[in-house]
């Protein structure tokens, strides 16, 4: 019996040092043939970020592009993985330990740079789980004169960021990367206010008269160049995109402490609210003179409500 027990032994050993030994080929295999497709994709990995930088991308998409890079290709030099590899970054995704939100943002991003880097088409594996996003909130008018009463009461700065984005349906980037050259209004006889975005470019609106007298006593306290940042950042904010984010925290914090605002769960309140407070406004103002113009075409008064038997008609 203990002959046996022993040959046993030997034979357990002697398989658990062929299957090591397998698993070491297998790797030096899978090392091998990812210098081969790197080989012939023609890729030169040692400067991906300079063909990063090539892409035709918005600043804060390319800076988000180039953070994905560091990660993953780190990813891939710890576990001897072929960054350029489907299986690879499947693999990359599917031992994140973040939100289903965060992995599927990631791995369209991992999509575009691969295929990019490697000159065809890249599909990685589709996430099985389905994300079944919150509502954006739109503020009523109520709401918004309550919750700017309430701002005004804990920071100057932060509530002159969350007017701009609410008067103007701008993204947090845009009080982000606004300087005192985009203010035209100070000189004299100009009403106008350059609006800066990182993904569509800048545009020129009118300054309301209430928010040009708001933002003029702002920046007279300190002094400030041509191009200085009317908005300070706290932290790390070497580069626009890390400014424009930590200033995005900082306001999405006001409104998560917000006492001023009934938030139900079924709707997602974040910075992107004051976005959606403006397309929903200027949405309603567009139906109401529809309405008018309907009203009129018939011989309505302005006011009657008999216009929606005739434009709520199924066709």
């Amino acid at each position: 019996m203990e002959s046996e027990n022993k040959d046993l032994k030997t034979k357990l050993t002697f398989n658990e040092l062929l299957c090591e030994k397998a698993y070491k080929f297998l790797r030096d295999i899978s090392i091998e043939s990812s210098a081969l497709v790197m080989e012939k994709e023609g890729v030169n990995l040692e400067d991906p970020m300079q063909r990063i930088e090539e892409m035709i991308l918005s600043e804060g998409t390319r800076e988000e592009y180039k953070m994905e890079w560091k990660l993953y290709s780190k990813y891939c030099d710890q576990n001897k993985l072929n960054p350029l590899s489907d299986q690879s970054s499947n693999k990359y995704l599917q031992n994140l330990k973040v939100s289903l939100s965060t992995i599927l943002k990631k791995r369209g991003n991992l999509q575009s740079i691969l295929s990019h880097l490697v000159g065809r088409k890249v599909k990685l594996l589709r996430i099985g789980k389905k994300v079944k996003p919150k509502l954006k909130y739109a503020l009523s008018i109520e709401e918004i004169d309550a919750y700017l009463k309430e701002q005004i009461e804990i920071d100057e700065q932060d509530y002159l960021i969350q007017r701009l984005l609410l008067e103007y349906g701008c993204r947090v980037n845009t009080a982000g990367l606004l300087k005192l050259r985009h203010l035209e209004f100070l000189d004299e006889g100009n009403e106008n206010i350059i609006l800066p975005d990182s993904k569509t470019g800048p545009r020129v609106e009118k300054i309301t008269p209430d928010l040009r007298d708001l933002l003029t006593d702002y920046v007279e306290q300190v002094p400030l160049e041509e191009d200085d940042y009317i908005f300070t950042a706290q932290g790390d904010c070497k580069t626009e995109r890390k400014r424009c984010h930590a200033i995005c925290v900082r306001i999405n914090k006001r409104i998560k402490e917000s006492k001023a605002l009934r938030k139900s769960k079924n709707y997602q309140y974040s910075s992107h609210m004051f976005r959606k407070t403006k397309a929903f406004s200027a949405f309603q103002d567009a139906v109401k003179e529809a309405k008018n113009r309907a009203r009129r075409a018939i011989g309505q008064a302005n006011d009657s409500t008999a216009i929606e038997s005739y434009i709520n008609m199924k066709i």
